[in-house]
């Protein structure tokens, strides 16, 4: 593909419970920002009764973990299926967007994926999400070029959140 044809800006739709968003996030970054493009973060989770969630069938939940777990191995990673597997995913995606806000929001999904998925952490336990937030580091610049978009559990857009005087993440 030429420069010419490089999008300005890539959505990219992820979730602190999807292994599989865990993997893409680390290559995203790789792909599009030396090419100097935008993306554009939409953090999602499913609704409480997700018809379609891989866990309500033990069969579809193995393949899931046999398939992370190589493309895991394969990227140079290690997989650690979190306990509990699920938790309040409110919470962790709001801290996301106050991140975000605070120009930290790809540095926080990372160390928040790491946590999950690397060490199997639970992101329901305030100390876990308390740790990311430091790992990632405080603001050191104004609000990037990324945009966030929040899409809540039954898929509306919330409004984008609005700068806070509250201290720096």
């Amino acid at each position: 593909m030429s420069d010419a044809a490089w999008p300005e800006c890539v959505r990219f739709y992820f979730s602190f419970r999807s292994p599989y968003s865990w993997l893409a996030l680390h290559r995203v970054h790789a792909a599009l920002e030396p090419a100097g493009v935008a993306i554009e973060y939409v953090p999602v989770f499913p609704p409480p009764d997700f018809a379609n969630d891989p866990l309500k069938f033990p069969q579809k939940a193995l393949y899931y973990r046999e398939d992370i777990t190589r493309i895991a191995r394969a990227y140079g990673y290690g997989f650690v299926v979190p306990a509990p597997f699920d938790c309040n995913w409110l919470r962790p995606h709001a801290a996301w967007i106050y991140a975000h806000d605070q120009a930290r929001g790809p540095a926080f999904a990372k160390t928040m994926c790491e946590a999950r998925f690397a060490r199997g952490e639970n992101l329901g336990d305030d100390a876990v999400v308390g740790a990311c937030a430091l790992a990632a580091g405080r603001r050191t610049k104004s609000r990037s070029s990324t945009r966030c978009t929040f899409v809540s559990r039954m898929g509306a857009r919330l409004p984008k959140a609005k700068h806070s005087t509250a201290p720096a993440v």
